[in-house]
């Protein structure tokens, strides 16, 4: 039961034995931060387990692989694009995409095909002498499998007077099929 909490972002996936996991976001009472849980229910009652926060987004991706593990991607308190996966003993935490003062994730997708975890996301690069500079977008592709991720840029937007969205979603054998939006048309 979470009523009477600020809940800001949520997803719900079954596994493949019809079990419900949920994922959301909850904001911190009188304050602009957030934590990330995941909740799976066993029987009558759920579990809980907190995976990130606090940190100042509520945005996150959510996909279980083929074995039912879930795994998060979601961008951290420094601006990194993180992904977490959960194991035996609680939740593996690695860095997908590396922030610095002049670059920042935008837009960010999730999805996993067989044992394979695809991610896209949208980088904004700006100047380092000026802050207030347009910034060019780039879009990657990244897969993480058996512990290493593989990236490669795959489309570029210089366009600096929007966002870019993006989403992602693989075959069951793993082939990735991304969507890419530039503001006027879908790529």
């Amino acid at each position: 039961n979470l009523s009477g909490r600020q809940i800001n972002q949520d997803s719900l996936i079954y596994d493949s034995t019809g079990r419900p996991h949920v994922l959301y976001a909850e904001q911190t009472t009188g304050q602009s931060n957030y934590s990330v849980f995941h909740a799976i229910k066993h029987g009558d009652s759920w579990n809980i387990s907190t995976i990130a926060g606090p940190i100042s987004s509520d945005r996150f991706d959510f996909a279980l692989d083929s074995d039912g593990t879930p795994h998060v991607l979601y961008v951290s308190e420094n601006g990194d694009l993180i992904h977490a996966n959960q194991n035996e003993t609680g939740w593996e935490y690695n860095v997908a995409r590396s922030t610095n003062a002049t670059t920042d994730v935008r837009e960010f997708s999730l999805a996993s095909g067989g044992n394979t975890v695809h991610i896209s996301y949208v980088i904004a690069t700006r100047p380092a002498e000026n802050q207030f500079s347009p910034r060019n977008y780039s879009t990657w592709y990244g897969e993480y499998s058996s512990g290493q991720w593989q990236q490669q840029r795959i489309l570029l937007n210089s366009d600096d007077t929007r966002y870019d969205s993006i989403d992602i979603a693989a075959t069951e054998t793993g082939t990735p099929h991304i969507v890419a939006e530039d503001g006027f048309h879908l790529q």
